[in-house]
């Protein structure tokens, strides 16, 4: 996710708060054991964790969840097992 100056002043619309900072990162994961497996590896450590100070700004913030269907039919990838 990403949000320019524009959409910003276009968001006021709304009259909610829009957050201070201007894009996300998702990660999705089948587990947290396999989220705690790929920050736990040391190629990840030394590559990517190396390379945070570059485009994220700490401290950082996660929202850890699941897919809740609320309206229309539950999808899932071709044999995801869902």
């Amino acid at each position: 996710h990403h949000i320019t100056p524009e959409w910003r002043e276009k968001a006021k619309v709304f009259g909610i708060p829009v957050m201070d900072y201007d894009g996300i990162a998702e990660v999705w994961v089948d587990s947290l054991e396999d989220w705690v497996e790929i920050v736990s590896d040391p190629d990840f450590q030394k590559e990517v964790q190396a390379d945070e100070p570059n485009f994220l700004q700490a401290p950082i913030h996660i929202m850890v969840g699941y897919d809740h269907m609320v309206i229309g039919d539950e999808w899932s990838p071709k044999g995801a097992g869902v």
